[in-house]
């Protein structure tokens, strides 16, 4: 069939057959049908992986400005380089945290963000000032091995229903569950603990709904007695280890308290 005698579909139904058709396979339908090439495109521009000085790196960064409005997904992921000394790492942590600041920046529907460098170090200011920017919009950030937390004083935590700061310190996680889900937080260790509950952070608190402490033995019992203090009302499932000593006086005070997990009972306890 020659193309002059080729049907045209409505744009709905186009875009009906894009859902359903596999990624790998949209290109070809872009350039099979003008239609297509819209909706193709969107969705092959909604979740992207980003390598920073890479090959592909640059062909992204150069048509981002075009396509960056479609990503609602980005992962940055930094392939490990060869170094020879510091200043070379320097320089190569320095222009990749650059190009994933520029990618950042063209990207203003941003919802998941992902950055994971491939050894642990702080972020380059452009890149930190980047996602600073990008926080209102997000829905999960996701950063791995990153030794200076974003700054948190910008950061609405009413805007997320799931507040996760956990895994493999100093990993930081914030992900977004669906409306209806409760408000959660959870902390590995009481060093992270104390700084998130520090008076220069300000976190409101005040609608936790569900807590999960990683270590329980290393929080003093002061920050969790503010911790208490501030979702005494509001708490109803505590998750944590086992108190090496008296739990805090705090516990008793909450409530609503309607589930208590406590993990990793020595042997030689038993709870009453």
């Amino acid at each position: 069939m020659s193309i002059a005698h080729c049907p045209e579909l409505p744009l709905d139904v186009m875009h009906e057959i894009v859902a359903f058709v596999d990624r790998s396979a949209l290109p070809a339908c872009a350039l099979a049908s003008r239609g297509l090439r819209v909706p193709s495109q969107r969705l092959l521009w909604r979740d992207i992986q980003f390598v920073p000085l890479s090959r592909a790196a640059d062909d992204i960064l150069h048509v981002a400005h075009k396509f960056g409005t479609y990503t609602h997904s980005l992962y940055v992921r930094e392939e490990p380089q060869k170094r020879t000394d510091r200043t070379s790492v320097f320089i190569l942590e320095e222009a990749g945290d650059s190009q994933a600041a520029a990618i950042i920046g063209m990207m203003p529907n941003l919802r998941c963000l992902l950055i994971q460098p491939d050894m642990m170090r702080s972020l380059q200011p452009s890149l930190a000032e980047a996602v600073s920017r990008a926080l209102p919009s997000l829905h999960t950030l996701d950063i791995w091995l990153c030794t200076n937390l974003p700054p948190w004083h910008l950061l609405d935590l009413a805007a997320f229903t799931d507040t996760q700061i956990s895994g493999r310190r100093p990993r930081v996680k914030l992900m977004s569950l669906s409306p209806k889900a409760a408000h959660r937080s959870s902390f590995p260790d009481g060093l992270m603990l104390e700084h998130y509950l520090s008076p220069a952070l300000s976190l409101n608190l005040t609608c936790l709904c569900r807590l999960r402490l990683s270590d329980a033995a290393d929080p003093t019992k002061e920050p969790l007695e503010r911790l208490f203090e501030g979702c005494q009302e509001t708490l109803r499932h505590f998750n944590t280890t086992w108190f090496p000593q008296d739990p805090p006086p705090g516990l008793a005070l909450l409530v609503n308290l309607g589930t208590l997990v406590i993990r990793d009972i020595p042997p030689a306890h038993q709870l009453s």
